[in-house]
C-alpha cells in the first residue's frame, strides 16, 4: 500500500499543488483514514460494507495522520458560507467520528465527474 501511495502521491502531487487542490477523496481500502499533507486534506473512504482493513495498514510515514477509524462509515460534504466542511459518520448517521473543514477558494471552478473527465 505505501508504496502505490508514493507512486500516486508522485504523479497528482504536483498537480495538486499547481491547481490548489484543497481535498482528496479516494476509496479502495476498507477503512476511513484522514491526512494532512501541507495543508491539504486527503481522505481514504472504503468503509461502506466490506470486510474493514486494520488501520495501521495505511500509515504513511511523510504524512501527518489527522484521524483514523476501523469502522463502517459514510461521508457528507456541506458548504457553510465560505467553509467546507466534512462529516465522517458511522453507518447509522447516529456517531459522528471525525469533522474536518477547509476554506472554500473563490476561484473553484465546479463540474461533476464527467464534465471534469471531458478536460
Amino acid at each position: 500500500y505505501q508504496k502505490q501511495m508514493v507512486r500516486v502521491r508522485t504523479v497528482l502531487g504536483p498537480l495538486i499543488t499547481k491547481y490548489n487542490v484543497q481535498v482528496t477523496f479516494g476509496a479502495h481500502n476498507h477503512v476511513y483514514c484522514r491526512y494532512d499533507v501541507n495543508g491539504v486534506q486527503h481522505l481514504t473512504l472504503g468503509g461502506g460494507g466490506a470486510t474493514l482493513d486494520n488501520v495501521t495498514d495505511y500509515h504513511l510515514p511523510d504524512a501527518t495522520l489527522a484521524h483514523s477509524k476501523r469502522a463502517n462509515h459514510f461521508l457528507t460534504v456541506d458548504i457553510e458560507g465560505d467553509l467546507l466542511i466534512g462529516s465522517a459518520w458511522d453507518m447509522n448517521g447516529t456517531a459522528l467520528m471525525d469533522r474536518w473543514t477547509t476554506p472554500v477558494n473563490p476561484t473553484w471552478k465546479w463540474c461533476t465527474a464527467q464534465e471534469g473527465l471531458a478536460h
